[in-house]
């Protein structure tokens, strides 16, 4: 319960400090393990981040947060893409109507530049949930197809219901920079 407050009120380490404790006492426990790669994440120690989801992953292979996080984070860095991959297609056959699961291999067939798979999932992903990060993607996708209008289109249609997030109201001005 510390570990959650100290979260809650923004102090990480002393968070990831009793983390460590109860880890200490049962090293095994899925739900703590998660909620300190959290915590390893915001502070950008990936390493530790890393390590976490992939001991969740072992301990319990049908952990879809576990596989979609750990997967993503490959996407992001571009790096271990077939694992990746191999992960994210994992949790996609334990949860096909996940959008954050569709979305991250949207993502991932994006980097890879096979537009038509990235395409397909991501729009599979914003029929489940209407997301920021969704948008982003799939506009980013549209784009890299010289789809302009369409992604101009879905921009226009859904960027004011994220006004908080700066980057999908700057992405077609940085899109057309490109």
């Amino acid at each position: 319960a510390k570990g959650v407050f100290y979260s809650y009120e923004n102090k990480y380490l002393l968070a990831i400090e009793q983390y460590k404790k109860v880890l200490s006492i049962d090293p095994d426990n899925i739900e703590v393990l998660m909620a300190q790669a959290l915590l390893f994440y915001k502070i950008e120690q990936f390493d530790d981040y890393e390590n976490n989801l992939k001991r969740v992953v072992v301990l319990e292979p049908s952990e879809v947060d576990a596989l979609n996080a750990l997967g993503y984070f490959y996407v992001e860095k571009n790096k271990n893409m077939l694992e990746a991959e191999a992960l994210l297609m994992r949790a996609y056959q334990l949860e096909p109507d996940s959008y954050y699961v569709l979305d991250s291999l949207g993502w991932l067939y994006y980097q890879k530049r096979q537009y038509d798979l990235a395409e397909a999932f991501l729009q599979k992903a914003l029929v489940v949930k209407v997301d920021d990060e969704v948008l982003i993607h799939l506009i980013s996708t549209f784009w890299m197809q010289g789809q302009y209008e369409k992604a101009r289109v879905v921009w226009e249609e859904y960027h004011k219901k994220f006004l908080q997030n700066n980057r999908l109201q700057g992405l077609i001005q940085k899109l057309e920079g490109h």
